[in-house]
């Protein structure tokens, strides 16, 4: 949830999230993988947006154009600062207990699987 990592943005009196900039305007934000993202959520007119060189991943989050890119050649795949180490995946059990709750990396984005 970004409203957890809210910080003052340059504009005094608005708060934005992890790595977004304040807009006078509302505008469209960049997407890394825009084919995964809902059309309300691509229309969508935003006070803040990610900073210059960040795009917004499919939790919302602003993410480098350079983490962007490492999942590009994975279909259905977007880059997480926080995915678990235990996805589900079709066909298997999932498993009762995982270790480490929070990795990085690339990973299935809400309403996918593996």
């Amino acid at each position: 949830n970004l409203s957890e990592h809210t910080s003052l943005a340059a504009d005094p009196g608005r708060e934005c999230g992890n790595r977004e900039v304040a807009v006078l305007t509302p505008k469209k934000d960049a997407f890394c993988r825009p084919e995964l993202i809902s059309a309300d959520h691509l229309l969508k007119l935003r006070k803040c947006v990610c900073m210059p060189g960040y795009v917004r991943n499919a939790w919302g989050e602003c993410i480098s154009d350079k983490n962007c890119m490492r999942c590009k050649k994975w279909p259905n795949a977007d880059y997480h600062t926080c995915e678990t180490a235990c996805p589900l995946t079709c066909g298997k059990r999932i498993l009762p207990l995982c270790t480490m709750q929070c990795v990085i990396g690339c990973a299935c984005p809400p309403g996918y699987v593996r």
